[in-house]
């Protein structure tokens, strides 16, 4: 099922809990999946998740990503990813100024070996990616800041403790 764009955005900026509040982070070729829920009694029902995914040879690439009803990409942060945007065909309603002028700002571009953002997008799924430097991120290399920033930026209330699975977690 797609979300309108209003949709989209409410579930994004729910406050959100963890089942648990401490997780092991995903060694390279691993993903950890971790269930979220609304802190808003209204939305009980609906199911969020975050994704750790290094599935990846590179250890830098990483992707996180949140997603509503299961599988819904809401956000995904590529870490060193490639991607291609689509070219703008449509604006899409009530999407936020600064996301249409983004996507006019960005429209059939292609980034390589690059960190970027994804965003959910009515009529696009989230096929839309933005540079990080387009908003307010702290770059870091280390993946427990990487974790907990990303974890921020979902509004994820009580934040909890990342542990590394074994040394390769570090990597």
């Amino acid at each position: 099922m797609a979300l309108t764009n209003e949709q989209a955005k409410l579930l994004f900026g729910l406050e959100k809990e963890t089942e648990l509040q401490s997780y092991k982070l995903p060694n390279p070729n691993e993903i950890l999946t971790i269930s979220l829920s609304a802190k808003d009694e209204r939305f009980k029902d609906e199911l969020f998740s975050l994704d750790i995914s290094r599935k990846s040879l590179s250890l830098k690439k990483k992707t996180f990503q949140k997603r509503a009803q299961e599988n819904i990409v809401l956000r995904r942060l590529d870490f060193f990813g490639g991607h291609h945007n689509p070219t703008l065909s449509f604006v899409p309603n009530n999407l936020e100024n600064s996301i249409i002028e983004l996507m006019q700002k960005y429209t059939d571009v292609r980034f390589s070996n690059q960190t970027h953002i994804h965003f959910y997008i009515d009529g696009y799924g989230e096929k839309w990616a933005f540079p990080i430097t387009e908003f307010d991120f702290i770059e870091s290399d280390d993946i427990f800041e990487q974790t907990k920033e990303f974890c921020r930026y979902c509004n994820i209330a009580g934040l909890p403790t990342f542990n590394m699975k074994d040394l390769l977690c570090m990597i």
